[in-house]
């Protein structure tokens, strides 16, 4: 039979009409009906009777009770049905981690003999707490946590209690004595009590003039001294008493005692308007210096956060923050150094991220001088002391107008531009733009395309159906897997239903039906899998080698800022266990506790924003323990695994492409390094020697073919020369830098000394190239014309040999230097690198992502091509311009590798392309003519030297020999260099990593072989060696 009790005889007619009412009603028409629902911000069974009154159904239990007539309920050792019944009760009382879910208990008086009959209210037994005695009969919560006897103190009225309590600040007992005489003050009085048996009684300030007598006259009176009456010093404030409701004088006895506590909820003092809480004696208890009435007064600590009355003109004393669902901080001991709540989250708030470096000390916190927040400076509430915090003149600033801010002493030395919202006023600071977070409401939509962020799916496709009465999803998981041909397919070929809930913990009012998760039905690599599809596959043994990120239980004082309508319950692994405090939010027509717990407490997240590539947690908690991730070595910063090591920079610190696996250096292996230099050394060496051999000779020649050939054999040696000079600057750049090029190649493709070291190249091998081509045609001149003629020296032919060299030089020169000239970046610039501080972009974006950015910053744009000039313009307009933080550098034409080499490596997309193509088809066109000049000149030597003797045919053979190994070296050098830049034009794969190749060992070789194939000298040692 179900059972009706009632705590106290004035509720025992409501109790026993339900008992009467329930014996002659059937089953099916029973008077009341109850329902699992939400009461007072918690779940409690809440039944409601067809005469309209409402109870409630103890858990566990077929017990009822209603909050007006209290019984404690068996079956629920820890008082759950305490919650919701005093707001802001919980942890107040027992505190931290105890016994009584919500901080209040209920004691069932073991001195009655009728079990049941008085039930008191912890909070209301402040006498029994810690007095060596079992007091309760259903609960020993009243003697728990209490220290041992040796560390106890008697006071005077000789009641014992624990030395820790004594003057801490809290009333402990029922009388407050154990915070009567503090730091040598003594508020209040004792006496000789009037009851027998008692010797001395402590009198709390407020029952000094109460009209009831609680001393042996006249003692008591002595103590105070009612205004009007004859002899009263008024020297004193008065007040008018909350007890006999007459003008007292306020004495020293009776200021800033505690608070007299009668219930959890009655808070009372001396005075009806609390004036004897203000200008303390006792120094220790002041927690408040503000006006009084227009006056400077001090207001005692206990006076904070108690939503009483205000005092302070200002209302200094009731300036609260909700910290967490338990801990309600006074404002001013927020970010001072010291935790006032229990985990500390009143030292974690965001506004403790940015504080002043100058100290004060706050109104609400005497006797400390720390550092404040930012966001207090000049906002028309004093908070320090000597309110110095309203004077913006002595605090220092960054920006100008709009965005004219308060910043550290630290930060005020390098001041940086901000992001400005568009459309709204506002700005982020450039340290949080793309951090994840919404400042502005849209800025990571920009980030997502200047940074490349990857479209993923973070949530699961759910259908709703409901089982016995509750709502139960079907979350598919979104998989890819080859051959899947339909939905149905995916359910039952290759998937499998699991239920799922974290922890498994039953939960007082959440259905015991867990929701069901369609899953491959093979562990998988979840390496692409993100948010709810990753926590769901993970936890459900669904991942390979991936644990589940849910690693903390939702506390009922978890995330305070959110979820204000939050709806506490408990929760355990059994019904044997001792529970845990929770909470359940509204979900899908129902209630759910799916929450990720960050590990500072403080925020809270739906499994959709788990271990998906951005921190939403303050402390990363939230991408800690996934493997579907790389972490960005010093930002805090996720990017796909996919994109570590995959050529293009991610993390701001480039760690992505800077690391073991994949670090770059600018020539890349050993073998390239030691090329480099020894083609340099023999490029530089010989050519060197060539060119001063030939110059000898030139300047002795008096025939002018002769001239000619040492002429341009000479240009040939210089541009040779060149190419050994960028082979040896290249391999010293690389000397120097070694490792740390990976770090610093965007700094180096964008100098001016990478550009001016690609120019010395391209003359060089233009030089080179264009010099052996004239001088294979003139040579085929020569020999079709006449093998063995003579040409004497005549001012003609040296001024077309001035021209042809003018022109061969100033060919190759344009070619390298046009790229270069000013007004040409639309043409030759394909990218920018920002300074690492702006973090909007990373690496070099190209001209789609700025304009891409742009698109998504300024809302829709005509589809038109935009020049550099007004897109750089547009970039700028979406930063202030106060202080030049928007620094970039135009990736120029010879950045686009660390080699420097000229940009032959395009597609179709370059805007450059028609430049190089057009140089590409001079190279290949030098080539043919090389080629068939000493064609040509093998052919009529041979046909010449037939009819000739012995002498001329070993020439000939000799001859057949150098020009044969002039076109080999040439057909080696440019033709598969050509055939590569074709297929790179065309698509067919991307040679871009070639560049070392080809810069370093490949297009050189001319200039190391050349030497030894037009000087006769060298060609004759080499012959001799061979």
């Amino acid at each position: 039979m179900e059972t009706y009790r009632s705590t106290k005889y004035g509720g025992l007619t409501i109790i026993l009409l339900l008992w009467c009412e329930s014996l002659v009603s059937s089953e099916k028409d029973q008077p009341f009906t109850c329902q699992l629902k939400e009461y007072g911000g918690f779940m409690k069974e809440v039944c409601t009777h067809r005469r309209g009154y409402t109870f409630f159904k103890c858990i566990n239990t077929d017990t009822y009770y209603d909050t007006d007539h209290l019984l404690s309920c068996p079956g629920d050792p820890f008082f759950y049905q305490m919650c919701g019944t005093v707001p802001g009760l919980h942890g107040l009382l027992v505190g931290g981690d105890t016994e009584s879910l919500c901080g209040e208990y209920l004691c069932n008086d073991m001195v009655v003999a009728v079990p049941g009959a008085y039930i008191f209210r912890g909070s209301e037994l402040k006498d029994v707490r810690c007095n060596g005695r079992r007091d309760c009969r259903n609960t020993q919560i009243d003697e728990m946590n209490c220290a041992t006897i040796k560390d106890n103190a008697f006071l005077p009225s000789g009641k014992v209690i624990s030395k820790s309590m004594v003057c801490d600040g809290v009333c402990n007992i029922f009388s407050c004595e154990d915070e009567s005489f503090c730091d040598g003050v003594l508020y209040g009085m004792y006496c000789k009590s009037r009851l027998p048996g008692l010797d001395m009684v402590y009198l709390h300030p407020i029952t000094i003039c109460d009209p009831y007598p609680d001393c042996v006259v006249p003692e008591k009176e002595k103590n105070c001294h009612t205004a009007g009456r004859k002899g009263t010093n008024y020297r004193h404030q008065t007040c008018r008493t909350i007890t006999g409701n007459e003008e007292v004088e306020l004495g020293e006895h009776m200021r800033c005692a505690i608070l007299y506590v009668f219930s959890s909820i009655e808070v009372d003092s001396v005075c009806q308007n609390f004036f004897d809480q203000t200008n303390c004696t006792d120094m220790s208890r002041v927690g408040f210096y503000c006006p009084v009435n227009n006056f400077p007064s001090t207001v005692s600590k206990f006076m904070g956060c108690r939503n009483l009355p205000r005092i302070c003109d200002d209302g200094l004393e009731n300036t609260c923050e909700l910290v967490t669902p338990s801990c309600l901080v006074h404002k001013h001991k927020i970010c001072d150094q010291v935790s006032d709540c229990t985990d500390g989250s009143d030292e974690n708030q965001e506004i403790c991220l940015s504080l002043t470096v100058r100290k004060c000390t706050r109104r609400g916190r005497p006797g400390l001088e720390v550092p404040i927040p930012l966001a207090w400076l000049t906002d028309s509430f004093p908070d320090c002391m000597e309110g110095e915090d309203e004077v913006g003149s002595l605090w220092p600033t960054c920006g100008d107008g709009a965005t004219l801010r308060y910043v550290s002493e630290y930060e005020a030395s390098y001041c940086q531009d901000l992001f400005i919202c568009q459309g709204k006023s506002g700005y982020v600071e450039l340290k949080f733009l793309c951090d994840g977070v919404e400042s502005c409401g849209f800025e990571n939509n920009v980030c997502s395309i200047s940074r490349r962020f990857p479209d993923i799916f973070t949530e699961l496709q759910r259908f709703s159906m409901t089982k016995n009465d509750h709502p139960v999803g079907i979350y598919y998981m979104f998989y890819c897997t080859k051959g899947m041909s339909s939905l149905l397919e995916l359910q039952y070929d290759i998937c499998t239903r699991r239920p799922f809930r974290f922890l498994d913990h039953k939960v007082y009012g959440l259905a015991d039906l867990r929701n069901i998760f369609v899953l491959p039905i093979r562990p998988i690599t979840c390496d692409h899998v993100y948010g709810e599809n990753y926590v769901f596959a993970s936890c459900n043994q669904g991942c390979k080698n991936s644990e589940c990120p849910l690693t903390k239980r939702p506390a009922y004082d978890s995330c305070p800022a959110q979820f204000k309508n939050r709806v506490g319950t408990f929760a355990g692994e059994n019904r044997d266990a001792k529970p845990y405090l929770t909470f359940l939010t509204r979900a899908h027509g129902g209630y759910t506790n799916e929450n990720f717990i960050c590990a500072n407490n403080r925020q809270c997240l739906p499994y959709s924003k788990v271990c998906d590539l951005v921190s939403d947690c303050d402390d990363s908690s939230d991408e800690l323990n996934c493997t579907n991730h790389f972490k960005c070595k010093t930002e805090i910063q996720y990017i796909p695994k996919t994109r570590k090591c995959d050529g293009n920079f991610d993390c701001s610190d480039l760690s992505d492409e800077c690391n073991e696996q994949c670090s770059k250096e600018l020539l890349g292996d050993t073998g390239k390094k030691i090329i480099a230099f020894l083609f340099g050394f023999i490029a530089i060496v010989f050519n060197a020697s060539a060119l001063a051999k030939n110059s000898l000779r030139l300047s002795k020649s008096r025939n002018i073919r002769l001239i000619t050939n040492k002429a341009f054999i000479s240009l040939i040696s210089v541009a040779d020369l060149l190419v050994g000079l960028y082979l040896m600057a290249l391999a010293s750049k690389d000397l120097v830098t070694n490792e740390k090029y990976c770090y610093e190649q965007n700094q180096w493709l964008t100098d001016e000394k990478c550009s001016y070291l690609g120019i010395l190249n391209t003359i060089g091998s233009l030089l080179s190239l264009f010099s052996m081509t004239i001088l294979s045609l003139i040579r085929a001149k020569t020999v079709k014309n006449s093998l063995h003629s003579t040409t004497g020296f005549h001012g003609k032919g040296v001024i077309i040999l001035f021209t042809e060299i003018l022109l061969t030089i100033i060919l190759s020169i344009a070619i390298a230097i046009i790229p270069l000239v000013g007004g040409q970046e639309d043409f030759f610039v394909n990218s920018q690198y920002y300074d690492p501080v702006v973090k909007l972009f990373i690496g070099f974006p190209n001209k789609e992502q700025h304009i891409g950015v742009i698109s998504q910053y300024y809302g829709r744009m005509q589809k038109r091509p935009l020049k550099w000039k007004l897109i750089n313009q547009m970039i700028e307009d979406m930063f202030s311009k106060d202080y030049g933080t928007l620094q970039k550098k135009k990736l120029k034409f010879y950045g686009n590798d660390g080699t420097c080499m000229f940009k032959y490596f395009v597609t179709p997309s370059d805007p450059q392309k028609a430049f190089v193509w057009g140089v590409l088809l001079l190279n290949c066109t030098s080539f043919l003519v090389i080629a068939s000049s000493y064609m040509a000149i093998s052919s009529v030597s041979k046909h010449s030297t037939e009819k000739l003797g012995k002498m001329f045919r070993k020439r000939h053979r000799d001859t057949q020999r150098k020009i044969s190994a002039i076109i080999l070296s040439d057909c080696i050098c440019w033709m598969p260099f050509i055939f590569v830049c074709m297929l790179h034009s065309i698509e067919v794969f991307d040679a871009t990593e070639w560049y070392s190749l080809f810069s370093v060992v490949i297009l050189p070789l001319n200039s190391v072989i050349n030497p030894f194939l037009y000087d006769d000298s060298f060609y004759k040692i080499v012959q001799t060696v061979v």
